[in-house]
């Protein structure tokens, strides 16, 4: 008789740890899987942002970012190029040089200080206003617009740019890898290929 009760509670004991060792199992899986979908997740995760002076959000993600986002940033970077005073040019283009890759930051900020040593020395104010951007092919932007340059309260030059940004989107951080002035003929043409 004893060992019909030792026999019935080995048997539940048996069941008992089987049933332990499937729940573990189940419950290993889980946390493995949801491990896996918090990794995907931090992945395909992206920022939204909405600053209170934009009509519409902004969307980066890796290494791309909405044709929005990057509109801005080829605005904002033409306003530090071509919106200074003798005492501003300096902090505006400390910030653009930001962008600029480590490997063409020399040769940038030697033409950069060419040109602040000019307006300090004449004492020359610039504005841009921005009339289009248009983005022909991905990674370039093409920003249009007007320069209006005076020293001493008196208009020097109004001047109709079309600039050419060539960049690039990594982890996040807007960068430049290419700037050049066109021609009218060459933005035109760069119009009727984003048109297209």
């Amino acid at each position: 008789m004893d060992f019909k009760i030792f026999f019935d509670e080995l048997r539940d004991i048996c069941a008992k740890y089987r049933l332990l060792l499937v729940t573990n199992v189940i419950l290993a899986v889980i946390v493995f899987g949801l491990a896996i979908h918090a990794v995907w997740a931090a992945d395909r995760s992206r920022v939204i942002i909405v600053p209170s002076h934009l009509a519409s959000a902004v969307e980066i993600q890796g290494e791309r970012a909405s044709p929005e986002y990057v509109r801005i940033m080829l605005l904002h970077l033409t306003n530090l190029l071509y919106t200074y005073t003798p005492y501003s040019i300096m902090e505006n283009y400390r910030e653009f040089l930001a962008y600029i890759p480590p490997e063409k930051l020399n040769e940038v900020q030697e033409q950069l200080q060419g040109r602040i040593d000019r307006v300090s020395r004449l004492k020359i104010n610039e504005t841009f206003m921005a009339t289009s951007v248009v983005f022909p092919e991905r990674g370039i932007g093409v920003l249009s617009g007007k320069t209006i340059r005076w020293s001493a309260g008196q208009e020097l030059a109004t001047e109709d740019i079309h600039m050419k940004y060539k960049y690039n989107i990594k982890n996040g951080g807007f960068q430049i890898d290419e700037i050049s002035l066109l021609t009218s003929s060459e933005f035109n043409a760069l119009q009727r290929t984003a048109g297209k």
